[in-house]
């Protein structure tokens, strides 16, 4: 049985998370990151290196929490994009 998939969109990607079952009972988180353009292409998937959850919902905030992350660190890595205003702030003065 698949689960159910969530989607949020974080700072210009798409986060989607979906907890995996275990024949235990318990959940994996799983989560897959891209950006929308012409439909989803995805950037990277993975399962976190986290402990299985009891509960579904914990473990798809742990996989949004996780997709999150990695657009943080990704945008991090990034250099830094000057506005308009920055270059030429002074000059119009």
């Amino acid at each position: 049985m698949m689960g159910e998939t969530y989607e949020t969109r974080y700072r210009g990607y798409v986060v989607r998370y979906r907890p995996q079952p275990m024949p235990d009972g318990r959940f994996l988180a799983y989560v897959v990151v891209g950006h929308e353009i012409d439909g989803l292409r995805a950037q990277v998937s993975w399962t976190p290196d986290l402990d299985p959850f009891r509960y579904k919902t914990d473990a798809a905030v742990a996989g949004m929490r996780a997709g999150q992350a990695w657009v943080d660190a990704e945008l991090a890595k990034a250099p830094r994009r000057t506005s308009i205003i920055g270059l030429w702030g002074d000059a119009a003065a």
